[in-house]
């Protein structure tokens, strides 16, 4: 018993060469060891594929989207939750389930009704300011290409 390794046995498995610099690219971003960030990556989907639950939360994942900024709903979720408080669904663009999946990620406690109404409503409103911005930028290269 004293001679058994403290740390699991290692063993060498192939990545295909065209992950190699994705995989290099992702750890240094991370802070991680690369063999620890595969390793990480590798147990994270096998946990969500044992799992029962519908969703299965990847530590690696989340810290990576948490490093970057992005949201942590599951886009499915996001697209029924939108669908549900939204009046016309096919209305619903990309913008709109991206700015409301924003908001109901930092939300602290629990996401009640009244707070889902409320995201969805700025959620709305973001998406729509960002259209007339893109209108407005659009007609000023529009204006300034006749210039020339």
């Amino acid at each position: 018993m004293e001679n058994e390794p403290k740390t699991p046995r290692r063993v060498t498995i192939n990545l295909r060469s065209d992950l190699h610099e994705r995989v290099m690219q992702r750890a240094v971003e991370l802070d991680q060891n690369p063999n620890y960030f595969v390793n990480q990556c590798v147990e994270g989907i096998l946990d969500a594929i044992d799992a029962e639950e519908i969703a299965q939360d990847i530590p690696i994942l989340k810290m990576a989207r948490i490093l970057k900024g992005k949201t942590l709903l599951d886009a499915k979720w996001v697209g029924a939750l939108c669908a549900i408080f939204a009046p016309h669904a096919e209305e619903i663009t990309v913008w709109h389930r991206r700015n409301f999946a924003e908001l109901a990620n930092r939300h602290e406690g629990k996401l009640t009704e009244e707070f889902i109404n409320l995201y969805w409503k700025q959620a709305v409103e973001m998406t729509r300011q960002r259209m007339e911005t893109e209108k407005q930028i659009a007609r000023l290269k529009k204006t300034a290409g006749n210039d020339k």
